[in-house]
């Protein structure tokens, strides 16, 4: 069994699809086509949000936000997830609901409302270890639905005065499933804590089956190349939280989709700017906040429109020909921006040659090459190198969100190196001279 403990929500969902495209498993067949089966799987997630903004996701947290909310509302009407998602209804048996509802399952389907069950059980005996909500019920095996529940159960416990939340899952899609099933849970658990007033502990989801489609590799692999953990940990840890009560008190607003309705200024603010995104609203977007929805939306919209224009086609499988690329990559996103600086000043003294063959290429074998002095030829020399950085990235993604981040990394390498600010060009070199000129730093 994989299990993932002691990293943050973005982290662990990056480290699953780091395991899930660089590794070889078994390939099964499906309902819906090919899948690669990772097995059982436990992820444990203590403290951070459950908002992905992974560079390249795609994630929406407009439909993740309105999912929990219909979701705590005990809600299985279809159209208010076909409004986000058109092709939700693939999953409906009549066209109107959705059998496996979780929060009708939660609230309605067992003839109680299990919350209401869970919370008053805790408050009577807090060391209970009786609590389990069930959302899979005997009925659904066999049964030839097209919505039969992955998460089979929860079960809660206070721990050290905190609640521990245990989702168990038949069957977990990495892709789509896995970022929203989270987020939703995690809405859950802190209703519950609230009415506690307890704190949120950890939320642990077990798996028997975590797969990744085989139409969702190359997509996968995408994003697990160009995200660095230490990079996803210090964004989160400059970003404002979700209004978890601002959540759980416009929820039904949430799940009618009435968004002017709203109390919390926090969902207010983000379904302004995600409304003029789909071009559904006229009022004038808020400034964009440094807050996980803000990050999240942005992201997603930026995905949204290169997915229009780009479509791959084919797994990007390891190719030992980049690895040298990958490690100059990896090397000027985890490294310190002084330090990075410092080392990358000794590559730009070895580099000069390179780069007067480059400009006498560019500008002619008769022209006479000449600096205003020596910091001027080092400046040039340095941007230089930068460039050759930006040229490992594989030329299909210069213009994706994978290459503005690259982009994003070394123009706050060359602002520090008081390099004067140039856009980068790709410029490649052999993996060979490569090698020579990075080799002690990525050695």
């Amino acid at each position: 069994m994989i299990v993932i403990r002691g990293l943050s929500p973005n982290a662990s969902y990056l480290r699953l699809l780091s395991l899930a495209t660089q590794q070889e498993w078994p390939l099964e067949a499906s309902r819906v086509g090919p899948c690669r089966d990772l097995g059982a799987v436990t992820v444990e997630l203590d403290g951070g949000e459950r908002t992905i903004f992974l560079s390249g996701r795609g994630w929406n947290p407009a439909f993740a936000l309105v999912e929990a909310a219909w979701v705590l509302a005990g809600r299985n009407d279809l159209k208010s997830l076909t409004e986000f998602i058109a092709n939700f209804g693939q999953f409906s048996d009549d066209g109107q609901t959705l059998h496996g509802a979780y929060g009708y399952r939660l609230r309605h389907y067992f003839g109680r409302d299990q919350l209401d069950a869970a919370v008053a059980e805790l408050k009577a005996n807090p060391e209970s270890r009786r609590v389990v909500m069930s959302l899979y019920a005997p009925g659904d095996l066999g049964q030839h639905s097209k919505d039969i529940p992955c998460n089979t159960h929860v079960t809660l416990r206070r721990v050290r005065g905190r609640l521990e939340m245990t989702v168990s899952n038949r069957s977990n899609d990495l892709w789509l499933g896995v970022p929203y099933n989270w987020f939703v849970f995690r809405a859950l658990q802190y209703v519950i804590a609230h009415q506690l007033d307890i704190a949120c502990g950890i939320q642990r989801h077990i798996s028997s089956c975590l797969h990744l489609y085989e139409k969702d590799v190359a997509a996968a692999h995408r994003v697990a190349r160009i995200n660095r953990e230490a990079d996803l940990n210090l964004e989160e840890s400059e970003l404002t939280g979700l209004d978890i009560d601002g959540l759980l008190r416009d929820a039904n607003a949430l799940a009618d989709h009435s968004f002017d309705s709203l109390t919390s200024k926090q969902l207010t603010d983000f379904f302004v700017r995600f409304r003029s995104y789909k071009g559904s609203c006229t009022a004038e977007a808020s400034t964009a906040s440094r807050s996980v929805l803000a990050v999240s939306l942005d992201r997603w919209k930026l995905e949204h429109q290169l997915t229009k224009a780009i479509t791959v086609t084919q797994p990007l499988n390891y190719n030992p020909e980049t690895e040298t690329g990958l490690q100059i990559q990896r090397w000027a996103f985890e490294t310190p921006v002084n330090t990075a600086i410092e080392r990358l000043a000794v590559v730009a003294r070895e580099a000069m040659p390179l780069l007067h063959e480059a400009l006498r290429t560019e500008l002619g074998q008769g022209i006479q090459i000449k600096f205003q002095d020596a910091a001027a030829e080092h400046q040039a020399a340095m941007h230089f190198v930068l460039e050759l950085i930006f040229g490992t990235l594989d030329p299909e993604l210069v213009r994706t969100a994978i290459g503005d981040k690259l982009r994003e990394r070394l123009a706050a390498i060359a602002n520090a190196a008081s390099v004067p600010p140039t856009p980068f060009r790709v410029r490649e070199l052999s993996d060979e001279r490569l090698k020579h000129l990075f080799g002690a730093l990525i050695s």
